[in-house]
């Protein structure tokens, strides 16, 4: 039994290109990928640690 998988013209266009290109754009897709989840990550610290903080102990004198 076969079966046909209709592919659309990216697909194809994609399995035209050279593996070494297909390897360099998979590498930097993943770079950038990786840029953008520290972004978020550290855009994600800060709102975590202000709701840890704590107000500043000042010492004052209990006798004068």
């Amino acid at each position: 039994m076969s079966s046909l998988a209709h592919t659309g013209w990216l697909t194809q266009a994609l399995q035209l290109i050279p593996a070494r290109l297909h390897a360099a754009l998979d590498s930097w897709s993943h770079k950038v990928a990786l840029e953008r989840a520290a972004r978020r990550r550290e855009l994600a610290r800060p709102a975590a640690s202000q709701t840890t903080s704590f107000a500043e102990y000042k010492l004052r004198p209990w006798r004068d």
